[in-house]
């Protein structure tokens, strides 16, 4: 896994109608899905945020950590073009 700092949105469109959002009570997790597409690699955002990629370097999820229940999806700041540079 990568670690990466904090970065801001900018205008990347990340799912296509498909997404799923699971909550884990028993964790105090989530996961955002965007696609059905299988996760090949992950990027660690910080502590509590891990983002997963396809195979063609698309997004295809939001890993949240424990504290899911009091996250604020609208103060993480991620540049994925920036990202996606440094995927393996």
């Amino acid at each position: 896994m990568k670690r990466l700092g904090k970065h801001s949105w900018g205008r990347t469109k990340l799912c296509n109608g498909n997404m799923k959002i699971q909550y884990f009570k028993e964790t105090d997790s989530m996961y955002i899905s965007f696609n059905n597409n299988p996760s090949t690699e992950t990027v660690v955002i910080n502590d509590s945020v891990n983002l997963d990629f396809d195979e063609n370097k698309q997004i295809t999820g939001i890993d949240i950590h424990s504290g899911a229940s009091s996250f604020n999806i609208n103060e993480l700041e991620l540049d994925l073009p920036k990202i996606k540079q440094k995927l393996g």
